[in-house]
């Protein structure tokens, strides 16, 4: 899924939309194109894409979300259900759930725990490669690595952001929240998460903290040296 490492959602950048990180060119863009030109074409027309960019495996959920409100429900669901592919550690047998019960203990602290491949290969049904732990009640399997998963959780978040502008229901506002702290729990550097932080605070009109999730994003930027 090495699409959505390069994605980036910016409420600065496009609107807003779906956007190759480093570049103005949106998602939606690149899957127009490719309706009249091939791969190869492409990339000749926008040398800074590379091959990842505009692989259409995993587009559906962007898709949605690039038509507008009348899909961003669905998109809303398709990211749902890609941050939550994996498997719960209370599901687990209870040998395995021992095993990792003594990794969470040696890995004390870290919130995405590589799974070492002698307890990966004793799961079934699963190609699980970490652990990660948002909170300390439900601790889940997944086959995503941390960029892919931390990216996927800036999309849910977006999309209910939209969602609760189109419905006028500031109880998306909590979920879009959630979804973007999942984010900087995952990488505490994402100045992207902070700022559609600040968006999802501004409009469920809490400006206490919408203007502290400014200040924080604005000293990553200086510390990063960024603009």
């Amino acid at each position: 899924m090495k699409l959505l490492e390069r994605i980036v959602l910016d409420p600065e950048i496009m609107g807003g939309k779906p956007t190759i990180r480093g570049t103005r060119i949106t998602v939606g863009t690149i899957l127009n194109q490719l309706r009249f030109q091939s791969r190869e074409e492409l990339l000749q027309d926008y040398p800074e894409l590379t091959p990842e960019d505009i692989d259409a495996k995993y587009n559906l959920g962007f898709v949605k979300y690039s038509l507008g409100k009348e899909k961003v429900e669905e998109a809303c669901g398709i990211f749902r259900e890609l941050v939550l592919t994996g498997r719960l550690i209370t599901q687990l047998e209870e040998k395995e759930k021992e095993e990792i019960s003594l990794l969470l203990t040696k890995e004390k602290g870290k919130s995405a725990i590589p799974l070492p491949p002698e307890i990966a290969s004793s799961i079934g049904n699963g190609n699980f490669v970490y652990i990660y732990l948002f909170d300390t009640l439900s601790p889940f399997l997944s086959p995503l690595p941390p960029a892919t998963l931390e990216n996927l959780y800036l999309l849910l978040g977006a999309s209910y952001v939209r969602v609760a502008d189109l419905k006028k229901e500031k109880g998306y506002y909590d979920s879009a929240i959630t979804s973007f702290q999942r984010v900087i729990i995952l990488n505490p550097e994402n100045t992207d998460a902070y700022q559609n932080l600040v968006v999802a605070y501004r409009e469920k009109g809490d400006k206490k903290m919408a203007e502290k999730m400014y200040l924080k994003m604005e000293e990553i930027k200086k510390r990063k040296g960024q603009k």
